[in-house]
């Protein structure tokens, strides 16, 4: 008679299928998150807060809609005050009115673009971190309601969004690339999407000199690496930007401007004291406008400030700024600390501090607190001695914090509310998602 053979399971092989499992459910997860998360952005904005409903033209949106009307008509001619805001944005809404006059198209646009950031976060997580990550990334963001609340509006954070997380993804592409025609590509189409999201926030620009220094930090030993990235994004940036400012240059009566009159209004509004109204009175071009720093109304400063100068005059703007930070150079510091606080601290940023939905803002932002800046401190304090030490495995980390930092930086120099940090809240997303993965799948990095 035959022996009876004892066959013992491989437990390893067993172990490696629950985990294929297990991988498979939370992927499944995150899946159905992200169509719910869909459904979600398209009840939202093509629904119950279409952006083209005359209640939602308000504020910012008001004059977008007023530049993108105007440029159809073709005695049109630019004043001094069209560059105080970036054309950008005005320019996207005058073409999706352009091709369809009703604005239910610039709805659905706007619908899809909302609806691809998690899709983008989720890719730039893979080629940073790999599946896992990007799994948890698309659950993190695709139920984060800030992250589609502005694409509910005609305002310039959704094309900005979107286009700065294409520029990132297309940045980290062009690095991973193998062959040099790759690199020069991606990095030519990141140029391109910079120089788009610049136009619509220029503070882009700013934050991609702070991930330019971290590349240089970082690639030290070897920075002709990078020149298949570095140069070809400079011309698509340049090709983007080069005729906006002519345009903006010429509309500022022949003084170079890049972008817009924005940068100097703004320093001027963060360094005045806690102003809650601010008047500009121009007599001699008969112009007049207020403007008022939503972080202001929620700390209820009621104090007014009057200028007898425009929001658009670069030197006197800058002037008065600088003559009240000289007279008051202490209160003038725990302003900027002030605005630094409020990205974080302002419950209810604009405009959903008076809105219907207003607890679901709220509750967003302690969302924010505990699911995503928590975690993301978190993993930046275990990677911090690392970055420090610029190991090319901690690129990515550095890379992330990088943009999030300038940001912080600049409402520390200008001014900062909520509703600036929530653009880059992607990118602590990301971070967040490496805070939930155990050691063995943090360690699954791809250098760049």
């Amino acid at each position: 008679m035959d022996e009876a053979v004892n066959i013992k399971p491989d437990n390893s092989q067993i172990k490696q299928t629950r985990q294929s499992f297990a991988v498979f459910f939370i992927f499944l997860i995150a899946a159905l998150f992200f169509v719910y998360g869909t459904y979600l952005r398209y009840r939202f904005i093509c629904i119950d807060n279409r952006p083209s409903d005359p209640e939602n033209i308000i504020g910012d949106a008001a004059w977008y809609v007023y530049e993108a009307s105007n440029m159809f008509r073709e005695d049109f001619v630019p004043k001094l005050y069209d560059t105080l805001f970036p054309p950008g944005t005005a320019l996207y809404f005058h073409v999706l009115m352009k091709l369809d006059p009703s604005l239910m198209l610039l709805d659905r646009v706007q619908w899809i673009l909302a609806s691809l950031v998690p899709l983008l976060l989720g890719a730039i997580a893979w080629r940073l971190y790999g599946y896992l990550s990007a799994t948890a990334t698309l659950l993190l963001s695709s139920l984060y309601f800030p992250l589609w609340e502005y694409f509910g509006y005609l305002i310039s954070e959704g094309p900005f969004l979107f286009s700065l997380l294409a520029a990132f993804l297309f940045l980290i592409l062009s690095l991973q690339a193998k062959r040099k025609r790759s690199r020069v590509f991606w990095g030519g189409l990141m140029g391109v999407f910079l120089g788009m999201s610049a136009i619509c926030k220029s503070c882009s620009l700013f934050t991609a000199i702070f991930v330019f220094l971290t590349l240089l930090i970082f690639k030290r030993r070897n920075i002709a690496s990078l020149a298949p990235t570095v140069f070809p994004a400079l011309v698509g940036v340049i090709l983007v930007i080069a005729p906006i400012s002519v345009r903006a240059t010429r509309i500022n009566e022949g003084r170079f401007l890049l972008i817009a009159n924005d940068a100097p209004r703004t320093f001027l509004l963060g360094h005045q004291g806690r102003a809650g109204l601010t008047w500009w009175y121009d007599k001699k071009r008969n112009f007049q406008m207020n403007f008022s720093n939503p972080s202001a109304t929620q700390h209820m400063y009621l104090e007014e400030k009057v200028y007898d100068f425009g929001p658009y005059d670069t030197a006197e703007n800058f002037r008065a700024g600088w003559d009240w930070i000289r007279g008051n150079w202490g209160e003038a510091f725990l302003l900027s600390l002030e605005h630094v606080f409020d990205m974080f601290a302002i419950v209810l940023p604009w405009p959903g501090y008076f809105r219907s939905y207003a607890p679901w803002v709220k509750l967003s932002h302690y969302y924010f607190l505990g699911l995503i800046l928590l975690p993301a401190t978190f993993h930046l304090g275990r990677s911090c001695s690392r970055i420090l030490r610029r190991e090319q495995r901690f690129l990515g980390d550095a890379l992330l914090f990088s943009s999030v930092l300038s940001i912080f930086v600049l409402a520390f120099l200008f001014l900062g509310e909520g509703r600036y940090r929530i653009c880059y809240d992607g990118f602590l997303v990301i971070l967040a998602s490496q805070a939930y993965l155990p050691l063995r799948e943090r360690r699954k990095v791809r250098e760049l």
